[in-house]
């Protein structure tokens, strides 16, 4: 009796390449933009950013350079690339129907546990209105609780609480080429904490004494669910998101784990297709983009007010 097609484990497969490529000591690829990362920040060559930590609250200055060709062990890292892709290519081609099904299919990822049945943080239901009083003017945002309840629910809970009153907006990247601002760290209110160190705060829930951290939430037309903990990397998928990186699109910074995101959100500058899928979007400004333009690094986000909106449940 012959036995069928012996099973590959995708996730095996991807680890072990993982294990051989941290062999080489050699930095990520690097993307054709900043990260939004608050902590293990990648930027593009010539760039020189602070990377912050929010777990940890450590910070570090780190200036990226592309990656170069190297050895290790006299292994040359494109032989030893070419052995990995091989081999990457080997398993996922034997399993592509059974990676499509975990890593794709909203079919399993709406169903779960991160989301806002399973969370203590209060969700939206429907749309909510949030004003935003800065040193430079206002600015008004509509968030969508339809396409991202619990990230944009998060908001507007930490919204009510005055957690983003008197913060400062740490990140401005507007030149050469515009980007972001970015803001929302708690501890950038407090005057007893250095400059050096916002950017690195998370929400801190005061009857748990611990910060509190929402997973990566991405929406997709025509699934019941948004999708939770997991980034949408297939093309055709990404064209489907209901919330995307327009100009003005207003989205959750996180660090690297997919699940860190807690207080501190930017406003993309310009159409930012390439964090599609990998960055919750919430929101939109609606009033005030000329205002966003005009905010500088150190500007202050004075007071967040909401309008309208309700919670869910």
């Amino acid at each position: 009796m012959s036995k069928g097609p012996r099973r590959v484990d995708p996730e095996g497969i991807a680890a072990r390449a993982d294990e051989l490529l941290q062999e080489l000591d050699q930095p990520t690829p690097l993307p054709a933009s900043p990260s939004l990362e608050t902590s293990q920040s990648v930027v593009s060559p010539g760039h020189n950013n602070r990377t912050q930590n929010t777990l940890s609250g450590r910070e570090t200055s780190t200036s990226h350079l592309p990656a170069t060709a190297s050895s290790r062990s006299g292994i040359p890292r494109l032989f030893l690339l070419g052995s990995i892709t091989a081999f990457v290519v080997m398993g996922l081609g034997l399993a592509s129907m059974n990676l499509t099904r975990t890593r794709i299919s909203g079919s399993s990822a709406h169903k779960s546990p991160l989301g806002c049945a399973a969370s203590a943080t209060p969700c939206l239901s429907g749309k909510a209105m949030v004003s935003l009083k800065t040193s430079r003017g206002d600015v008004e945002l509509e968030l969508s609780g339809d396409a991202a309840p619990l990230t944009a629910g998060n908001f507007v809970d930490l919204v009510r609480r005055g957690a983003y009153d008197d913060t400062v907006f740490h990140r401005v990247v507007n030149e050469p080429t515009p980007f972001v601002v970015q803001g929302g760290d708690p501890q950038s209110a407090d005057p007893k904490v250095p400059a050096t160190l916002y950017g690195t705060g998370s929400f801190v829930d005061p009857a748990t004494d611990t910060a509190r951290l929402i997973p990566l939430e991405l929406g997709l037309k025509g699934e019941p669910e948004p999708r939770y903990g997991a980034e949408v990397v297939d093309p055709a998928e990404s064209a489907q998101l209901s919330l995307r990186h327009d100009r003005g699109a207003l989205a959750m910074a996180r660090s690297a784990d997919l699940n860190s995101a807690s207080a501190q959100f930017y406003i993309a500058l310009r159409p930012l297709t390439e964090l599609d899928g990998r960055y919750a979007v919430f929101g939109r400004v609606v009033k005030g983009m000329e205002v966003v333009d005009r905010i500088k690094q150190g500007d202050r986000l004075i007071k967040a007010t909401l309008l309208r909106g309700k919670r869910q449940g």
